[in-house]
């Protein structure tokens, strides 16, 4: 008898636990899901600034170990995990949803937010031959992609270099834009407006060069720009090119190869044809920049007139290799 008391008493005990294993995997999914929910009611987007023009970080954890994640549906707000990467449009504000994604274990939710990126306000800009034409001292607006930079050897750190300046080309032509925190924030790509001061440099050969100077209020629209080359002037050699009087801030494109030339403690880079003529490249004393350029293969290449050397002859800026 008490032994069967035994075995019906065992077999009650094994028959609760599934049901006291349920009700504790429910109580977890029920406590995670509080941990979501909540997280997510206290969640917020960019401090709750609901007008954005710059990038921004994203909450992607919370309390209890829920995770978040983002998503947007309008490419003015790119996701890079927690960075919110904003593009601003030119011509009208976006309204971009952000939907959040809160999960713990099997409990999950999802809440949107929508901002606004704010549009870029284009300054009204003239033409860099505009600019080029104006009066010195004038404070000009232009527009334009950067195309190259000037580099300059670091005399403080032997091998090293910095930048020094930057050149912005449109379809009229290639200005050099001196100011060196300017050009060290940007990238060769980036479709900029900016006001600076026309300048006009002379060196030795009493050769004048216009450019600006002092850039400030710079506005970058747009990155990864293809320079614009629609009006460059093709079908010209280097000896007409290096001949004419008007070669300068315009841009030419030819089969060149860049080579150096070895001198005596020093070296020099150039573009050369094959009718053996060249042109110098402006560019720093030790020519590191152009070390990847060296090749004996001539091929289509974009370049613009914007200095002189000591001699007065003129001296090239590479723009784009490989133009098709």
């Amino acid at each position: 008898m008490r032994k069967g008391l035994k075995i019906l008493c065992a077999l009650a005990l094994f028959a609760t636990v599934p049901t006291v294993l349920t009700a504790c995997n429910s109580s977890i999914v029920d406590e995670n899901q509080e941990m979501v929910d909540s997280a997510l009611k206290e969640l917020t987007v960019n401090k709750g600034n609901v007008e954005v023009s710059n990038n921004f970080e994203l909450t992607i954890s919370a309390r209890g170990g829920v995770a978040i994640s983002w998503v947007s549906n309008n490419e003015a707000i790119t996701i890079n995990g927690s960075d919110a990467i904003v593009t601003r449009p030119t011509d009208n504000d976006a309204s971009v949803k952000l939907t959040a994604t809160a999960t713990k274990g099997n409990a999950t939710g999802t809440r949107d937010f929508t901002v606004t990126v704010k549009k870029i306000e284009v300054a009204d800009t003239i033409t860099i031959s505009e600019a080029i034409a104006a009066a010195v001292g004038t404070n000009v607006a232009i527009r334009g992609v950067v195309s190259n930079f000037l580099y300059k050897d670091d005399s403080k750190n032997e091998g090293e270099q910095f930048i020094q300046g930057m050149y912005l080309t449109d379809a009229t032509g290639t200005i050099y834009v001196y100011g060196p925190k300017v050009a060290q924030a940007a990238s060769i790509g980036d479709e900029v407006t900016l006001k600076a001061d026309r300048k006009d440099y002379t060196n030795d050969s009493k050769k004048t060069v216009q450019q600006v100077e002092n850039p400030t209020e710079v506005v970058t629209i747009a990155k990864n720009k293809n320079v614009p080359l629609d009006s460059a002037i093709k079908g010209k050699t280097l000896a007409e090119i290096y001949a004419a009087d008007d070669s300068l801030n315009k841009v030419f494109i030819a089969d060149v190869k860049v080579q150096a030339f070895q001198g005596s403690g020093f070296v020099n880079y150039e573009i050369m044809d094959a009718n053996g003529k060249y042109i110098l490249l402006q560019g720093s004393q030790s020519g590191k920049e152009f070390e990847s350029l060296v090749s004996n293969t001539y091929t289509s290449t974009a370049f613009a007139i914007c200095h002189y050397t000591k001699k007065g002859a003129y001296k090239a800026v590479i723009i784009s290799t490989n133009v098709q």
